[in-house]
């Protein structure tokens, strides 16, 4: 017999049970009797137990589907199978229990790092249709927060300024929400001064007029670079003077003082707009006459670096899915000395024989950018050939050719002589010559 004999309705997952109660004919309890139940329903199987003693047993299963299920008992004590009576159980849908979530721990970084890692958690019981949404929201913060992928629990977000920021983790089962905060602490790097080191003294001895300077700089940003002259008998030509590698030339004898400077720039950028949605930022240069780099380019704050004095243009664009906006700022780098005058050379000297009249002049120019970042350069003639020749002498026709280089007030002239050789068939004529007067700059 089974009992008892009506079963109370139980939703999916849950576990019935049912006594067995085995008798012979003359109603004693038979002991160690194999007893099968079988089920049929919903969730079929065959449930195997042994009476002990009294002649009783027990069955259990766990309901998977919804619906209904009939349970009988059938055992062999002597002669012909017997079966128990029949018992119905019900099960109904399982009860919709909410996600589980968890954010993960608190973190904290420094700048310039802007990115961590979110490990957080979601998970469910599958009802009522098996259906989980994840999302990761800020709840508060001074900045904008972008998630590499805020539809799964562990991903990535990236800070636009520092401060203290509050994460949401949130999951939905169609039905029932659960929500889980982190928070993630953005310090800011704070303004160190770098460390630099201009190199060892040296000694050179003339015709040797430059050495090799070597120098270092470090910092906690992005610093610019600038060899400059302290003190010294006459003027220091630095071959870059915004690296830390460089060559100086010197106009004069005498004991030099030479300063290695290191600097950086914080752009401090500001974004506002109501209910942001991820957005996009990226600094830029407009204009200036070298290349900038940014430490950070796809955050408001940043350092900007710079190799060459003048006059710079940056602009703090930011876009989202549907508008974008810009703002532009300039920055003027100066030399620790001022607007400086240009380096120019003209080449060494040079002779020809004719009838060769021409010849390539391998010049440089090089300006500090200052005070507009323009420079325009022009050959001159200063003075030219004479014209005519004495017999009985060797004769040589002389140019002199100087360069004059502008950048507004900035000017200096350095002369070229070009000596030009007459062959003999040409000295012992009597006829005036032409003046040579074309050269090319390579």
């Amino acid at each position: 017999m089974l009992t008892p004999q009506t079963l109370s309705s139980l939703p999916v997952g849950s576990v019935q049970s049912l006594n067995i109660a085995a008798t012979d004919g003359s109603g004693s309890p038979v002991a160690q009797l194999p007893v099968t139940v079988t089920i049929t329903g919903s969730n079929p199987q065959p449930l195997m137990a042994t009476t002990d003693l009294n002649g009783n047993a027990q069955v259990t299963w766990t309901g998977v589907n919804t619906g209904s299920d009939l349970a009988q008992a059938q055992a062999r004590i002597s002669g012909p199978l017997l079966v128990s009576n029949q018992v119905a159980a019900t099960w109904t849908p399982a009860a919709n229990l909410a996600p589980v979530v968890n954010a993960g721990p608190n973190q904290s970084i420094t700048l310039p790092a802007n990115t961590v890692r979110l490990n957080g958690t979601a998970t469910d019981d599958g009802q009522p249709n098996a259906t989980l949404l994840i999302s990761w929201t800020k709840l508060s913060g001074p900045g904008f927060v972008t998630f590499s992928n805020a539809n799964q629990a562990v991903t990535q977000a990236t800070f636009s300024a520092s401060g203290t920021y509050v994460l949401q983790l949130s999951a939905n089962d169609s039905q029932l929400t659960s929500t889980s905060t982190v928070t993630v602490t953005v310090a800011s790097q704070g303004n160190m001064a770098p460390v630099v080191n201009a190199g060892v003294n040296q000694t050179i001895s003339l015709p040797t007029s430059s050495v090799v300077l070597s120098g270092s700089a470090s910092g906690n940003n992005t610093l610019t670079v600038a060899w400059s002259q302290v003190s010294g008998p006459g003027n220091v030509t630095f071959s870059g003077p915004n690296a830390l590698y460089t060559i100086a030339t010197f106009s004069a004898t005498g004991t030099y003082v030479l300063r290695l400077s290191a600097s950086a720039i914080t752009l401090n950028g500001a974004i506002s707009e109501p209910n942001p949605p991820t957005t996009s930022i990226q600094w830029s240069q407009v204009s200036g006459g070298a290349p900038v780099v940014f430490s950070s380019p796809n955050t408001v704050s940043t350092q900007a670096s710079f190799t060459v004095s003048g006059v710079y243009v940056l602009e703090l664009s930011v876009s989202d899915s549907t508008s974008s906006a810009s703002s532009t700022v300039g920055v003027t780098v100066m030399n620790p000395g001022g607007n400086q005058p240009p380096t120019v050379n003209a080449g060494q000297n040079q002779t020809l024989q004719l009838p060769q009249d021409t010849i390539t002049l391998n010049d440089y120019a090089t300006d500090d950018g200052l005070p507009s970042g323009k420079l325009v350069t022009q050959w001159s003639q200063v003075s030219g050939p004479v014209s005519n020749l004495a017999n009985g002498y060797d004769f040589a026709q002389v140019f002199v050719v100087d360069r004059t280089k502008v950048s507004n007030t900035d000017q200096q002239d350095f002369p070229i002589l070009l000596v030009i050789d007459l062959p003999k068939s040409i000295r012992s004529a009597t006829r005036p010559l032409t003046p040579i007067t074309r050269a090319t700059r390579c």
